[in-house]
């Protein structure tokens, strides 16, 4: 099956999902990949200074990036939902009932294992939840790429 594009989430759309969006979008530069939270608490902020210079190491620019909240509609919106950890796979069908079936774990071809949130937390967490992610983006990629 093929995806459009795809919604990546986790708490508060700081660290793990603008990471995770950005490392899939580089993997899968046609389709339109969009990041998000599951809560309000940070909502307006930028990723912390951990995580942007995770990814300019990476060659990612998240200067821009600012945190949102993920609504039902931005949810209605994408075909694919991915989402940090089964409990945040939970809140998303209580948020978007319809939503149950395309969500999904950023880490489901890595035996779906949850992806801790390195807020702050040591540069070290933070690096080793990029590992983490940089594999799952490219589980995903050998999965959906053309």
């Amino acid at each position: 099956m093929r995806f459009a594009s795809a919604l990546v989430l986790c708490r508060a759309n700081l660290c793990r999902s603008p990471l995770g969006a950005s490392l899939l979008q580089r993997r899968l530069p046609a389709m339109e990949i969009q990041s998000a939270g599951l809560s309000a608490v940070r909502e307006g902020e930028a990723a912390p200074a951990e995580v942007q210079a995770l990814a300019r190491e990476a060659g990612l620019e998240l200067s821009a990036h600012r945190a949102r909240v993920a609504t039902p509609e931005m949810i209605a919106n994408h075909d694919l939902v991915l989402v940090m950890s089964a409990s945040q796979r939970q809140a998303v069908s209580e948020l978007a009932p319809f939503a149950t079936g395309k969500t999904l774990l950023f880490a489901h071809w890595l035996d779906g294992i949850d992806i801790p949130d390195p807020y702050r937390k040591s540069l070290d967490a933070h690096r080793q939840v990029f590992v983490m992610l940089s594999d799952a983006a490219d589980a995903w990629h050998r999965r959906l790429a053309p």
